[in-house]
């Protein structure tokens, strides 16, 4: 990645957004401690340019952490608090594929309403977010995701297996390098957006989570002790502050998480269209023979003359 890109749109949506995001939500946790540290006379720095330090700093540690970020918005780092949501889901999935079923046939027979045709529209959007696998009849829907974005995700990293036979877990970097430039930079773009999305919703999250902290601990602190100091600039008078931050962080974290389904969908259009693209070159590349052991000596014996010259 080019320098002009990384502080192009691409780091604005994995980094700037979900750190403003995070610093927004954090603020009036973080800032209190601005006065009480006496930040501006120690080093100068402005409430402005705190909340500018905060937000890229979180912003960054986002992005190092997309990957357990994404194993637990997929459902795969706390199984069991997801099993109950893969179960629904695929008992979804069951129902629109069977009412599909039942679509088809009667297509095959006379000519479907114009509701059912609108029925059909909304199932086939509906079931282009389950990936599909090679069955032993042919293509069938995968059932088994935890959550949406985990289903949203295999149907596109699947894509190339069911479609072209090619490992697309493998294979589906090899195919964004082998698009022209202009097309990685579109799909370096959508992907981009999808990121900050989740990234967005777990900043939001976490942000509820503060609030909720210091709610409890307010309410904690006046059962417990009677006289507690503000903490951390929530009114000790108005605990229910917290929880009204805490609220707006929750609503935050449900839109960004609508957006991220969205913004996936998206990207997986993207990523269908470079596999039909590349799709001769990814099965020339799949099916070309590894070098045999004859061949791998003999490169090895080369190598170890040469290394001999060398040192000589």
């Amino acid at each position: 990645m080019s320098v002009a890109g990384s502080f192009g749109p691409t780091f604005f949506f994995r980094v700037i957004l979900p750190g403003v995001i995070l610093a927004t939500g954090l603020q009036p946790v973080i800032f209190p401690l601005y006065a009480a540290l006496h930040v501006d006379s120690l080093y100068g720095l402005s409430a402005a340019g705190l909340f500018g330090v905060v937000a890229v700093a979180s912003g960054l540690i986002l992005a190092a952490a997309d990957r357990p970020i994404y194993y637990l918005f997929e459902g795969f780092s706390l199984p069991l608090l997801t099993e109950w949501n893969r179960k629904r889901l695929s008992r979804r999935v069951d129902v629109l594929a069977e009412r599909q079923e039942e679509l088809a046939k009667k297509a095959g027979k006379k000519t479907l309403s114009a509701a059912q045709q609108l029925e059909a529209m909304r199932l086939a959007e509906q079931l282009r977010d389950i990936p599909v696998g090679v069955g032993a009849i042919g293509p069938q829907y995968q059932r088994g995701g935890p959550t949406k974005l985990a289903n949203i995700i295999a149907a596109y990293e699947l894509y190339s297996k069911s479609r072209y036979g090619i490992d697309g877990e493998f294979f589906l970097p090899h195919a964004f390098y082998l698009a022209e430039e202009g097309v990685r930079a579109d799909l370096e773009s959508s992907g981009a957006i999808a990121d900050g999305m989740v990234l967005s919703c777990f900043g939001a999250i976490v942000a509820s989570l503060a609030h909720i902290i210091v709610g409890f601990g307010m309410v904690l602190g006046a059962i417990v002790t009677k006289l507690h100091r503000s903490p951390l600039g929530v009114s000790p008078e108005r605990p229910s502050l917290a929880i009204l931050y805490a609220v707006a962080a929750a609503l935050a974290a449900t839109l960004f998480y609508a957006l991220s389904l969205s913004a996936h969908r998206e990207y997986g259009r993207r990523v269908r269209a470079v596999v039909d693209i590349v799709a001769k070159k990814l099965e020339t590349l799949a099916t070309t023979p590894l070098p045999s052991d004859a061949v791998k000596k003999a490169i090895q014996a080369r190598r170890e003359y040469l290394e001999t010259l060398y040192r000589e």
